[in-house]
């Protein structure tokens, strides 16, 4: 269902797997690793890359070093907390962008320690020294989506007037849904003096969801990871995110022929194959069994997919023979299925 958007509206597309991805437990890039996959998320036209934690290390130090060196430095930043040793190793590491994040949360503050006015103070003494060590600072409201709107607003305007890039709105537990993401973006939108970005956890199962809906009501920003990768649930998909994207026409600067080589990439990474019916990415999402659909699929491609794959790269179209399969499927291949870049399979 279309929505009434900006003309020329094109929402800044995040990768954060070398980040919160690489939080996923029991996960661990080599070097070599994150180097490599750092070029292949930058070529594949990705906007920005959350590129790991300055303060986590020497070896995070020296991969983010080198690609500080290597790599154009207006789209890696680093990850920090809101502490001065942060900046310091992210200033060490050569990085040009940072990203500071802390908890609005009465709950998450609780955890350190914190308290509302502890946090602002923290805010009027290390964002002023940030925005003098980097080139562009944003900042993070983690656990977001259950802290009063109230008190979000009251940092915002606490914050007017800092040179901030964006704010990261970060449903951190991954409890909202679809329409609570959408009131909450609007109603930061309309006295919010930042442009807003949403960083979605899976916890429930609605993170790309939630992200679509923050760009549809506003946000000009999502981080996403491939895969989904991240703590617990994981985090909000580039690839599943993208081609929906795509789809509804909203531009990006993503080249969708390299998400599948990257999400088959990351799975080879991670040791966790990718599940055959995994949307966008899975072998086995476009293969059909079904007579009615088959009988569709060879008049009409759109007819039961929502793409036509070889245009980006995907898994081919498939018929396949089973319980559900009709004269369709069985005689496909006579009916041209070979002319329409279709295959035939063997269930």
């Amino acid at each position: 269902m279309e929505q009434d958007r900006p003309a020329l509206f094109r929402p800044l597309i995040i990768d954060t797997t070398l980040r919160d991805g690489e939080q996923t437990p029991g996960l661990a890039f080599s070097m070599a690793e994150k180097i490599h996959l750092a070029s292949m998320l930058l070529d594949a036209g990705v906007d920005e890359i959350e590129a790991g934690i300055p303060v986590m290390g020497d070896e995070e130090a020296r991969y983010l070093r080198h690609i500080a060196k290597h790599l154009p430095k207006e789209r890696i930043f680093g990850w920090c907390r809101l502490h001065e040793k942060d900046l310091e190793a992210a200033e060490a590491c050569g990085m040009k962008r940072i990203h500071m994040a802390f908890p609005v949360s009465t709950r998450q503050l609780r955890v350190l320690g914190w308290d509302r006015a502890i946090l602002k103070t923290r805010l009027e003494t290390l964002l002023p020294l940030a925005l003098s060590r980097f080139d562009g600072v944003s900042l993070g409201f983690q656990d977001a989506t259950r802290t009063p709107v109230e008190d979000m607003l009251d940092l915002l305007k606490m914050l007017k007037g800092f040179p901030i890039r964006r704010i990261r709105i970060s449903d951190t537990v991954g409890v909202a849904s679809p329409l609570e993401i959408s009131r909450l973006i609007e109603k930061l939108m309309k006295k919010s003096p930042f442009d807003l970005e949403f960083h979605g956890h899976n916890d429930l199962g609605m993170a790309t969801a939630n992200a679509l809906t923050a760009l549809e009501s506003g946000a000009k920003a999502v981080s996403l990871t491939v895969n989904g990768l991240g703590e617990r649930a994981g985090n909000a998909r580039l690839e599943e995110l993208v081609m929906a994207l795509t789809l509804k026409k909203i531009p990006h600067g993503v080249n969708t022929k390299a998400l599948r080589p990257l999400s088959r990439h990351v799975a080879g990474l991670t040791g966790c194959p990718l599940p055959p019916d995994k949307p966008v990415t899975g072998n086995r999402v476009f293969t059909h069994e079904s007579g009615i659909h088959c009988h569709g699929q060879l008049r009409d491609p759109l007819s039961f997919q929502p793409m036509e794959p070889e245009i980006h790269g995907l898994a081919p179209v498939r018929f396949m023979t089973g319980k559900h399969g009709g004269r369709a499927s069985l005689m496909g291949e006579d009916e041209g299925i070979r002319n329409k870049s279709l295959s035939w399979v063997e269930g």
